[in-house]
């Protein structure tokens, strides 16, 4: 892999806004989602900030695919992996995919919608 010194893996991070404030991308590879959020936070947050992610394809990340900014490779191999963040750091394709990203987290996960989503699921909780 060239560029080496240009990835850095991280399992806990302490100060996601400026984590988040110096990437460029950030990759989510799985082989399973048990006992792991639906779509975890650091994706949310990454969209929410115009960081476009590259998800694995399994269920539910899979799922995510539809949001624009959200890349899924073909397989769940290092190879697929590589060339979806390749294609995804491309000049041309990585403008569009950021302010894509930045689209949908404001129009889908904004806390504005979230909350407006949580109060009806309440809601309707409440009144059976």
């Amino acid at each position: 892999v060239r560029n080496k010194d240009k990835i850095v893996w991280y399992d806990v991070i302490e100060k996601m806004p400026e984590f988040l404030g110096s990437v460029k991308l950030v990759v989510f590879p799985a082989t399973n989602m048990r006992g792991k959020f639906d779509f975890p936070l650091v994706l949310v947050e990454s969209l929410a900030g115009g960081t476009p992610v590259v998800v694995s394809p399994i269920n539910p990340l899979a799922e995510y695919a539809q949001y624009k900014g959200v890349q899924v490779p073909l397989s769940n191999t290092a190879s697929s992996f590589m060339e979806t963040v390749r294609k995804s750091l491309e000049e041309h394709s990585y403008e569009k995919l950021s302010k894509a990203a930045r689209e949908t987290g404001v129009k889908h996960f904004s806390i504005e919608k979230v909350a407006k989503q949580y109060e009806a699921l309440y809601k309707k909780l409440i009144t059976g």
